[in-house]
């Protein structure tokens, strides 16, 4: 189930200038006992950019039919006139592309009809550069790589996505190694597709899967996994320090479909991550190219 209160904007980010003077859209979902501040990362030309927390679905999915989403909770506060829209007077508000349930990072929305009937021919036909963050287990060979697959729904648990040489649709990121520790890697990972799952199914096949991606091979990480003299705390279980697959979603690059004006939209490293990488730097030690 949610696991809200999510992504709380970090008081350094309060003064930063918006188009919009309040930089938050405050949304709720009393059903789930659930509330969200999202910070907005761009917010023009019929676009509007959040920063989505981890653990919230920006669509509908299935296999989580009651779960909140993100663009439902928008459209209502839309329909019923909600605080944050008082300064704004939206009455349109679609989604451009969809992001994974535990990821991270950029979500895209239209809230001029013209707007997102122009811009969704983008997704998908290389105009929009999707990049991501991925901290993963493992070691990279090479400095900027490329993972070049076919990749299909796997046959008997749709949920998911597999490499199908035969019947898969062609899927391309390019890497580029951040930071190499001893036994995990910070890596930026470029989308030349647009692909369900592709980062993820993509590293896996690289041996390199994503930390906290059960799905795909990826395993929790615990700072006692790390730091030698831990101890843990008798009187309750030790958390990991991520509890999702460490996937961010943090630059968006494109040309605006109507005045083909250059947007480049990026959401700062979530606390997750940035902690892991503050015991890693300490208790992992880098090793270089």
């Amino acid at each position: 189930m949610p696991r809200g209160p999510a992504a709380a904007i970090d008081a350094e980010h309060e003064d930063e200038p918006s188009v919009i003077d309040e930089p938050l859209i405050k949304v709720s979902d009393p059903s789930h006992n659930a509330f969200w501040k999202l910070r907005v990362l761009w917010e023009q030309d019929g676009l509007l950019a959040l920063e989505k927390p981890s653990h919230l679905l920006v669509s509908p999915d299935k296999h989580r039919a009651d779960y909140p989403v993100l663009t439902k909770l928008l459209q209502r506060d839309i329909n019923r006139g909600a605080t944050w829209n008082r300064s704004r007077s939206y009455q349109f508000l679609e989604l451009i592309y969809s992001l994974d349930f535990e990821t991270t990072g950029i979500a895209l929305f239209a809230t001029r009809q013209d707007v997102f009937e122009a811009i969704r021919n983008c997704v998908g036909s290389r105009k929009m550069v999707f990049t991501h963050l991925a901290l993963s287990h493992g070691v990279a060979s090479e400095l900027d790589f490329s993972i070049d697959l076919k990749l299909a729904p796997h046959p008997a648990r749709r949920w998911l996505m597999r490499v199908n040489r035969t019947k898969g649709k062609q899927t391309l990121i390019r890497c580029r190694v951040l930071e190499q520790f001893r036994s995990f890697c910070l890596l930026k990972c470029r989308s030349e597709t647009v692909r369900h799952h592709q980062t993820r199914v993509c590293l896996q096949s690289h041996g390199m899967p994503p930390v906290g991606d059960s799905l795909y091979g990826g395993k929790l990480l615990f700072l006692s996994e790390l730091k030698r003299q831990y101890r843990s705390k008798r009187t309750s279980p030790e958390k990991p320090l991520i509890d999702r697959p460490a996937i961010h979603h943090d630059t968006l690059e494109f040309d605006h479909p109507l005045n083909e004006t250059p947007v480049k939209i990026e959401s700062p490293m979530p606390k997750d991550v940035a902690a892991s990488l503050k015991f890693l730097r300490q208790f992992d030690p880098q090793t270089h190219f």
